[in-house]
């Protein structure tokens, strides 16, 4: 087996396209992305700052495509259901024995870059037994990952009729492209160490602002349905909306803790929906810890509803 690593400004994407291509068939016709179009993507559309690949008697079996989020440090296996999350192996190969030499790459691919942690998703059904992922806990465990969250995925298909919810007196709703950063920053930090997210417990101060920059980039603050709330121009709240042609993501929903149970959380969900039907977005899907069962039912009660998971492991340098 050989192991090779590619810069993306120099490198032939079509066998790796057409390798992804038949191994996601299925995934890929349901977004309704051709060949042709996965390659575009792989070559502008991700943030990738290194691919991996794997070959056997010169034929392509294997790949770990190393992906950047935002302008943060979290580095990412295969992001996304189009890549698979994990290093893909194709049928008929060992996953474990392809696989380390993939991550074992790429871990000094994130060191070389000057970055020090990688994660792997991968996707998780709640209504699994916990012993169907024991596989993935024995393999990258035994590779030096730690699992850091378990989350469940929801989903919403738009448009949808939105109830009107009147703002309180004194708060105001604005989309948050100009919103001062620090203030954004405190009160997503107030409200996640407030909250049940368990990833967040774990990170060190860096890792907060990496995740921070992450969720926030300019291109998720600009997007109209990306909404700030203030209260006598103090920011007690935020949703952030990412996009992809007519598929969104909430990327965060935070309410300062002095203002909960107020019913801000279910206004600034409305008022991101709202937006986003008349950005003609048809999709939208979002991730909550799976403790955190208060977070999912002011989902449901906004009209989401489960639709899988992810489990995320994490090696640190």
């Amino acid at each position: 087996m050989e192991i090779t690593t590619h810069q993306t400004n120099q490198f032939d994407t079509k066998e790796l396209a057409v390798f992804i291509y038949k191994n996601r068939k299925a995934v890929l016709d349901e977004r309704g992305m051709s060949l042709a179009e996965l390659e575009t993507e792989l070559i502008s559309g991700w943030s990738f700052i290194a691919y991996v690949l794997a070959h056997e008697n010169n034929e392509l079996i294997g790949c770990a495509l190393l992906y950047r989020i935002g302008d943060s440090e979290l580095i990412e296996i295969n992001p996304s259901t189009v890549l698979g999350f994990h290093p893909m192996v194709a049928p008929g190969f060992d996953e474990d024995e392809v696989g380390i030499r993939l991550v074992e790459a790429g871990k000094d691919i994130v060191l070389e870059a000057g970055f020090n942690s990688l994660y792997i998703d991968i996707p998780w059904d709640p209504d699994l037994p916990e012993e169907h992922y024991e596989v993935y806990r024995k393999r990258y465990g035994g590779w030096g990952f730690e699992v850091i969250q378990q989350v469940i995925q929801m989903s919403i298909s738009l448009p949808i009729q939105v109830p009107e919810l009147e703002t309180p007196t004194g708060f105001s709703l604005a989309q948050i492209q100009t919103t001062d950063e620090e203030a954004l920053y405190q009160c997503h930090h107030a409200a996640y160490m407030a909250g049940e997210a368990q990833y967040y417990f774990q990170m060190d101060d860096e890792e907060r602002c990496d995740d921070f920059n992450r969720v926030y980039a300019p291109n998720i603050r600009q997007h109209p349905a990306s909404v700030v709330l203030t209260r006598y121009g103090q920011v007690v709240g935020c949703i952030m909306l990412f996009t992809e042609g007519t598929f969104s993501e909430v990327m965060s929903l935070a309410v300062h803790p002095d203002y909960r149970r107020q019913g801000l959380g279910t206004l600034l969900m409305r008022a991101c929906l709202k937006r986003a039907n008349q950005e003609g977005i048809k999709t939208m899907v979002l991730i909550v810890d799976r403790k955190n069962q208060s977070a999912a039912e002011l989902y449901r009660k906004c009209g989401f509803k489960e639709s899988g998971g992810n489990m995320t492991f994490k090696w640190k340098a």
